[in-house]
């Protein structure tokens, strides 16, 4: 069996933090501490998992205007389009997810 690294990008941080906010704000409404606390947790369980890396990838300005070639071509979102990007960059060919619009991107395989 081969083995594999598993990693994470502040970027996909931003991504999680604003879907975990728009349903605990329409469970719970304005509890701002609740809310606060609940991502707060979540978050702390996903940097707690083993073998867990942080790809942090300075892009410079080429890189960020491919970014605007990888969205158009691929018809992806900016956040996905950077992700993308990123992906590329490290030479990460997997991505876990649940978004299909990955599917359209050659040289990554979604897993879900």
């Amino acid at each position: 069996m081969e083995n594999y690294k598993i990693y994470t990008s502040p970027i996909v941080f931003d991504e999680f933090w604003y879907v975990l906010l728009g349903i605990l704000k329409v469970k719970l409404g304005n509890e701002k501490n609740t809310i606060y606390n609940l991502i707060q947790k979540a978050t702390k369980n996903v940097l707690s998992m083993e073998g867990l890396n942080i790809a942090v990838v300075d892009l410079d300005q080429k890189e960020l205007l491919n970014v605007l070639e990888i969205m158009y071509k691929f018809k992806l979102r900016p956040r996905d389009a950077i992700i993308v990007k990123i992906m590329k960059k490290t030479k990460i060919k997997f991505i876990v997810s649940f978004d299909k619009d990955f599917d359209k991107v050659s040289g990554i395989s979604r897993i879900y």
